[in-house]
This record gives C-alpha cells, sequence and structure tokens, in this order.
C-alpha cells in the first residue's frame, strides 16, 4: 500500500513505459517532460560522466572521442531507456585540465530525423583527415524495399564552425552496417547478420566515398561470443587496437564484455590481446556492457552500459 501511495517512486519505476506511451504518435518526447522525468535518473557509479542530453534525459551511448588542436571532443548519442528516435549524434568538447563536457554549439545534436519513426541518426565516429576533425555517422532509413544504412560525415577545421553533411556510402538493403571506426587510412565496419557478424574494412583515402571492401578475420573470439561494437587506435608502430564489445550468442538477454584485440597490416586479422576486467561495482551496477571507446589516456576507456534499471550512460575506467 506504501508503495502504490509513493507517486515518485512509481514514477521511477514506470519510467521505461512512460516514455513508450508518451512517444507513440510523436516518436519523440517534448524535452521538459523528458528532463522531469530525468531528474534523479543517474547511476552512481565511479567515473560516471554528467552529460546535458539535448532530450533531456541524461542517458546516452556510443561513445567516440579524439584530441583536436588542444582540445578533446567527444560524440555520443542519447538513449533514454534504448529508445532509437533519441539517438542523434551529439558533440562535447572540453579542455585537457578539465573534466566537464559541454555541447559544442550548433550540433547539438548535430541531425534531427525529419521523419521520426521511419529514420534516425546513431553509430558516431570522430577522427581526423587533412587537418579536419571529421565526425562520421549512420543514418538508419526504413524504405518499401527494406532498411538500409546510408553513412555521413561532417566536417570542420577549427571545432565550431561545421560544413553540411556529405554523403559517405549506403549499404545494401537490410544488411546491418554497423559501428564504424576509422583508423589511418581505413575504416572498420561491423556487418552483422541476426545473431552473428564479420568485421569488415574499407579503404579510406578520402571523404568522397569508401574504397575496396575486405573481410578481417578475428582470432581468439570464442565460438560463444560475436562482435556487436568496436572502437579503433592507431599504433606507433602501425597496427591498429582494437576495442571489441562481444556478445554472446543464442541468449534470451543480452550479455557482453570487453575485449582488447589487435589488427596488423601484414596479416589482416584481429587477434585476441585480453579481456578488460569489470570491477566489483560494475559487477553489481551494469545489466550490460555496450560500445565503448579509446580516450586521449593509452590506459583508460570511456564505456556505455546500462544498467539494472534499463538506464544507459557513460563512465571512464582504466584498462
Amino acid at each position: 500500500m506504501l508503495r502504490i501511495l509513493n507517486p515518485i517512486k512509481n514514477i521511477r519505476t514506470l519510467r521505461p513505459y512512460l516514455y513508450d506511451a508518451l512517444t507513440w504518435r510523436r516518436k519523440v518526447m517534448p524535452r521538459p517532460l523528458a528532463g522531469l522525468l530525468g531528474i534523479g535518473n543517474r547511476p552512481s557509479l565511479p567515473g560516471t560522466l554528467r552529460l546535458p542530453t539535448y532530450d533531456g534525459s541524461g542517458q546516452a551511448c556510443h561513445p567516440t572521442v579524439s584530441v583536436f588542436q588542444g582540445k578533446i571532443y567527444m560524440a555520443c548519442t542519447p538513449y533514454p531507456y534504448g529508445r532509437d528516435p533519441y539517438e542523434n549524434p551529439c558533440l562535447y568538447v572540453r579542455g585537457p585540465d578539465s573534466a566537464r563536457w559541454k555541447p559544442v554549439p550548433g550540433v547539438y545534436p548535430l541531425v534531427r530525423p525529419q521523419r521520426p519513426g521511419y529514420e534516425h541518426y546513431s553509430d558516431p565516429c570522430l577522427f581526423q583527415r587533412e587537418g579536419k576533425l571529421v565526425l562520421l555517422y549512420r543514418k538508419r532509413e526504413r524504405r518499401p524495399s527494406g532498411t538500409v544504412e546510408i553513412l555521413y560525415t561532417v566536417s570542420s577545421a577549427d571545432g565550431e564552425a561545421w560544413d553540411p553533411p556529405r554523403f559517405l556510402a549506403e549499404g545494401p538493403v537490410d544488411d546491418r552496417l554497423i559501428s564504424p571506426a576509422a583508423a589511418g587510412n581505413a575504416l572498420f565496419c561491423v556487418e552483422y547478420y541476426g545473431g552473428s557478424s564479420q568485421i569488415v574494412r574499407y579503404a579510406l583515402d578520402g571523404l568522397d566515398g569508401l574504397g575496396e571492401k575486405t573481410a578481417c578475420g578475428v582470432s581468439g573470439l570464442g565460438q560463444d561470443f560475436f562482435v556487436w561494437h568496436m572502437d579503433c587506435a592507431t599504433q606507433p608502430d602501425g597496427a591498429v587496437r582494437g576495442l571489441f564489445m562481444l556478445q554472446k550468442k543464442n541468449v534470451p538477454e543480452i550479455i557482453s564484455r570487453l575485449a582488447l584485440f589487435t589488427w596488423r597490416p601484414g596479416d589482416g586479422v584481429w587477434s585476441w590481446e585480453r579481456d578488460v576486467p569489470e570491477s566489483e561495482e560494475e559487477k553489481r551496477a551494469v545489466s550490460f556492457v555496450y560500445k565503448s571507446c579509446f580516450t586521449e589516456d593509452p590506459g583508460r576507456v570511456l564505456c556505455s552500459a546500462r544498467d539494472r534499471k534499463g538506464r544507459f550512460f557513460l563512465f571512464e575506467k582504466s584498462i
């Protein structure tokens, strides 16, 4: 009876269902209402980021980080309770001596869907090319013939003024091209096929299109897991280090783990290096770890995860 009479606790418990009900027709919730539901709605875990998201929820996923002209930039996507319509890339910036991320003016979010419910943007990837900071992102669009994945880029010479979006590539119908990660003159992506996946590599000499596509082998993965998301960092010797989110096959709930892999141009195979262990706090708070990324510090990564209450959040940890 006391629980029934406690409206604040009831609202917190019903938040995911309220998102479904209140976004049924509009597909996105009015910001003031999302902000109200977001009050006190943040997990407590060491290293958790406190981000202002354009939708008001404070929940985010799919981070990517790049150091450009002495500042640290991060892109991520709001993801309140895993609702796709909100998943539109946003940019943040901070100085090397600051821990506070601030939204980059004018690209907050970068794009909004013109047809909510039929398209949304996601999977940002920050990198640098030709002296510019580049943000690559994916558009997932529903068409009568099926769903397509389209890649776009936006670039900036100073991190403040951004060029209009440029078309980069379009995948085949119903081909899940996800988690693009740039490294040197290559773009790695995960091709997902309903419970399995493969990593593919595209030549990326410019920003006008993708070059030749080759499939990459993965060793040390284990038969029970497949690659769901990835991030890349080029090493001084030309090798590429990968931070993979591995998902367990054939289970009703998502079971995942983070692992480090290495790719060398000579053999073209991603080789398992080691798993990234969970802390005791993570084991208690995290339902599953999601797409994560390297940071400006080689010894730290920025993780995204869903907690036990269905909330998505970002936190830093040492590796």
